[in-house]
Protein backbone atom coordinates (compact mmCIF):
# COMPACT_ATOMS: atom_id res chain seq x y z
CA UNK A 1 0.00 0.00 0.00
CA UNK A 2 2.76 2.42 0.95
CA UNK A 3 4.63 1.61 -2.28
CA UNK A 4 1.55 2.53 -4.31
CA UNK A 5 1.28 5.81 -2.41
CA UNK A 6 4.95 6.61 -2.98
CA UNK A 7 4.64 5.80 -6.69
CA UNK A 8 1.61 8.06 -6.99
CA UNK A 9 3.47 10.83 -5.19
CA UNK A 10 6.42 10.50 -7.56
CA UNK A 11 4.15 10.62 -10.60
CA UNK A 12 2.32 13.68 -9.27
CA UNK A 13 5.70 15.28 -8.50
CA UNK A 14 6.81 14.91 -12.11
CA UNK A 15 3.48 16.34 -13.29
CA UNK A 16 3.37 19.29 -10.87
CA UNK A 17 6.53 19.81 -8.76
CA UNK A 18 5.10 23.04 -7.36
CA UNK A 19 2.24 21.10 -5.72
CA UNK A 20 4.71 18.75 -4.04
CA UNK A 21 6.72 21.73 -2.79
CA UNK A 22 3.60 23.08 -1.10
CA UNK A 23 2.82 19.67 0.42
CA UNK A 24 6.39 19.42 1.75
CA UNK A 25 6.05 22.87 3.32
CA UNK A 26 2.83 21.79 5.02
Amino acid sequence: MHLARVTGAVVSTQKSPSLIGKKLLL
